[in-house]
């Protein structure tokens, strides 16, 4: 995980790492740039309760901050062609060649 002072560092990078792997995929597998979630502060008085009334009320509330990550998580994430299941962009590829759904190449001669 990375810290508050490190974050900031640390985002720029990884979106330019993804801006590069999503350029390598094909045209119709590409995704829109992914969304960053707005932090959600707490309410002055949860701020207030937890600093006994002096000025932490900026804390952010990390139950609220965790669900719109998952949100946001859940918006990035990639069906797949034949079964609908979602997937990480990266890993929906492996999956369908797998894919139960997908249909089936025949094997061996067709008969006349």
């Amino acid at each position: 995980m990375f810290g508050t002072r490190s974050i900031g560092l640390h985002e720029p990078k990884c979106l330019e790492k993804w801006k590069i792997e999503n350029d390598r995929l094909p045209k119709s597998k590409r995704m829109p740039e992914p969304i960053k979630p707005e932090p959600i502060l707490a309410g002055s008085s949860a701020g207030e309760a937890l600093s006994g009334g002096k000025g932490l009320q900026n804390l952010p509330d990390l139950d609220a901050e965790a669900e719109a990550a998952y949100r946001c998580h859940l918006k990035n994430l990639v069906p797949c062609n034949y079964c609908r299941r979602t997937f990480n962009p990266d890993r929906v590829m492996v999956h369908e060649n797998a894919c139960v759904e997908r249909p089936r190449k025949r094997r061996g001669r067709v008969r006349k």
